[in-house]
């Protein structure tokens, strides 16, 4: 016989009790408002209502009695010290949309894309929407962006004007045409032109638009560049004597009068020169690419043997494009340090739209990709992009901004397309 558990209440099982969690209750107390800190408050609320009419009665009493003195100048001035980057986190660019025009040129200024046509100058934010439009007609419009400000010029043309992220701030017109202009991150900024009496006449300003010097000389200007503090600038400037070309350099300071630097290469024709970061410079011209030291001593040269599809001077690397086949494109990629000396050679296949550089990152556009060549770590990374490309930007942090005749987007590199460098590019 098998034994029974015990039972009990009439033979039925006991039922099973089922455990509940209760939530612990807690007592809200109730908190008395402090006496003192809500006529703080009131009298601070009283204060701001009491500043705010008194603003509005200031500027209606301005305006009716001071309205001859009010100019849209003296509006520009004062948008000169507004500054409405935002703060903390941007946002980043993916794409954006613009009307297409065959006088486009396209720049990055303080994270947002500049576009500069033929009707006018518009910056556009990371969201893609048009943050700041200036109709201007520029013919040949070129684009220096700074860390203050911005400046287009008219190549060829007879204008130019300054810029910020939020209106134009001044422009300035002249009888003869710009040949050159550049703008410091100072906010100081050089025109070339010319006068009556000289082939080229340098206007020095500061960065409250005041010329503090004029540069007069009898040779024809190419190119010109102003240091980050714009207190001096470079010039390279041309002329013809016994039919043949030479080329002078001129380094002059702010306020100075007397250059501190001024030498002639013979037989040469200045194409652009350009600050390095420890204070020399390097020079593009017809037979090649000359480097040079602060005090003017050349310290490296490349000579053409053939010439190149493209060329970038930059503040710590030089970048120069040779196409290798007569059919076809077969590009040789060259790298040089401020010296001179190659520190990466490469070979791409495609046809060369534009470069890049951007610390130690180069980016090469070409019809139907763009490369970055990873300068510290020796890798080349390769991504596809549409044909019929402008222009390439390098936007930082490895990315870059692909630009097309009416819409720019942002490319970023995969790690995974990333390739060891092979012994020719060593």
């Amino acid at each position: 016989m098998v034994p029974q558990s015990p039972v009990t209440g009439g033979g039925k099982d006991p039922e099973k009790v089922k455990k509940v969690k209760r939530r612990p209750e807690y007592v809200i107390e109730e908190v008395s408002e402090n006496p003192y800190y809500l006529a703080i408050s009131r009298k601070y609320k009283y204060a701001k209502l009491f500043t705010v009419a008194l603003l509005v009665i200031y500027l209606l009493f301005m305006i009716s009695t001071r309205r001859d003195d009010i100019t849209i100048e003296n509006l520009r001035y004062m948008f000169k010290y507004i500054d409405v980057s935002p703060d903390g986190e941007e946002a980043s660019l993916t794409e954006l949309l613009y009307d297409s025009d065959s006088e486009l040129t396209l720049e990055l200024y303080r994270g947002d894309v500049v576009s500069a046509t033929s009707k006018a100058v518009t910056i556009y934010d990371a969201g893609g929407s048009s943050v700041m439009t200036s109709e201007e007609a520029f013919d040949n419009p070129v684009i220096r962006s700074s860390e203050k400000y911005l400046m287009v010029y008219d190549l060829g043309g007879d204008h130019f004007s300054i810029y910020n992220s939020f209106t134009q701030l001044y422009t300035e017109s002249f009888s003869f045409p710009i040949s050159c202009a550049d703008i410091s991150d100072s906010s100081a900024f050089a025109v070339a032109t010319r006068n009556l009496e000289y082939k080229t006449e340098v206007l020095f300003y500061d960065k409250n638009y005041k010329v503090v010097n004029r540069i007069s000389k009898d040779k024809y200007a190419a190119s010109l560049d102003l240091n980050p503090e714009g207190t001096e600038l470079l010039l390279a400037s041309f002329n013809v004597e016994g039919g043949d070309y030479y080329t002078e350099i001129m380094r002059l300071k702010a306020a100075e009068t007397e250059p501190s630097l001024l030498f002639t290469i013979s037989d040469t024709m200045p194409l652009e020169i350009a600050y390095t970061s420890d204070g020399g410079f390097s020079l593009l011209c017809d037979r090649g690419i000359c480097y040079y030291d602060e005090k003017g001593v050349k310290r490296g040269e490349m000579i053409f043997s053939g010439l190149p599809a493209d060329v970038y001077l930059g503040a710590d690397y030089t970048v120069a494009v040779f196409n290798q086949n007569l059919v076809g494109y077969n590009n040789l990629v060259l790298v040089t340090d401020r010296s001179g000396n190659t520190v990466y050679r490469t070979y791409l296949k495609g046809q060369l739209v534009d470069i890049d550089v951007s610390g130690d990152d180069v980016f090469i556009l070409l019809d139907g990709s763009v490369v970055k060549i990873a300068l510290d770590s020796g890798h080349e990374i390769s991504e596809a992009v549409e044909k019929n490309t402008l222009q390439v930007l390098a936007a930082g942090d490895g990315a870059a901004v692909i630009c097309y005749s009416n819409k720019a987007s942002v490319c970023t590199f995969r790690e995974g397309t990333e390739t060891e460098t092979s012994e020719e590019t060593n």
